[in-house]
């Protein structure tokens, strides 16, 4: 089973199974989509929709980055490494709980999040960039949206394009 395969597994069971299954995919996805110890670095995202982190992964994988995908409630400290280039809060609605971890994010390190969820106001924009986020993503999202904020705020290059349109 590949790394997509895998994360789609995600999106159902309960939370604890759900939590189980995207710490698999954490340790296994970077080989399965881009290789061990990719050049481009690594970015993480944090997730409690797992369709969401499959689009952002699927583009990733055209910069030659490794994707670690975790649950909203894994440890921040615990996944960042030197190879971190930045990352991505995927919510399946943006809500206090959203909030919360960007928080806990931001507290953590300085590299760039960008926050992507599907309702969005004013004025939890606000309240996102206030506690640390450098861009808002609205979902879902198509893939040159994802690769703006990608070349924006990573500084990465696509080095495979098309790439993610050959998974399945």
């Amino acid at each position: 089973m590949n790394g997509l395969s895998q994360l789609t597994g995600t999106l159902s069971g309960t939370a604890a199974s759900r939590k189980a299954r995207l710490r698999g995919l954490h340790e296994t996805a970077g080989s399965d989509l881009t290789g061990a110890g990719s050049p481009a670095g690594e970015v993480l995202i944090f997730s409690n929709d797992g369709g969401g982190a499959q689009g952002v992964c699927e583009v990733l994988v055209e910069y030659g980055v490794t994707c670690h995908v975790l649950d909203f409630g894994e440890s921040v400290q615990e996944a960042l490494s030197d190879q971190v280039r930045g990352i991505f809060l995927i919510a399946g609605k943006v809500s206090e709980q959203t909030l919360g971890v960007v928080v806990k994010i931001a507290s953590a390190t300085s590299l760039p999040l960008v926050v992507a969820g599907p309702d969005w106001t004013r004025s939890k924009v606000v309240k996102a960039v206030k506690y640390g986020a450098c861009d808002i993503l609205l979902t879902p999202a198509s893939p040159d949206e994802i690769r703006a904020k990608v070349e924006a705020h990573l500084g990465l290059s696509v080095i495979c394009p098309g790439l993610s349109g050959l998974t399945g």
